[in-house]
């Protein structure tokens, strides 16, 4: 099982927006195409310096062909819409990880 991971910091004026934007949009467009099973939306509990919240999205996948293929595929589209939407008020990083082992 693979994870796509995606960290946004975003300015607290435009979290209500944005955290539709997410879960109206960006997310159920990702879950549409061929590349996740799933996703969790998680908001990051610490109070950040600068200012403004952050939130980790992880998409699930069976396959790493398919974390990889977003790139090619969906991803800049989605990535135009959410600069065009938000501009600089939002900063994310993406990161790709392999489960290793589960525990409960």
């Amino acid at each position: 099982m693979y994870l796509f991971n995606v960290t946004t910091h975003i300015d607290s004026e435009q979290e209500t927006a944005w955290l539709a934007w997410m879960q109206e949009v960006h997310i159920p467009t990702l879950l549409k195409g061929d590349y996740f099973t799933s996703a969790m939306l998680t908001k990051i509990m610490v109070e950040e310096p600068m200012g403004g919240v952050t939130y980790s999205v992880q998409y699930s996948s069976d396959h790493k062909a398919i974390i990889n293929g977003l790139y090619d595929r969906q991803a800049a589209e989605l990535e135009a819409q959410l600069l065009k939407k938000f501009g600089s008020e939002v900063l994310s990083f993406k990161t790709p990880l392999k489960i290793i082992s589960q525990h409960t």
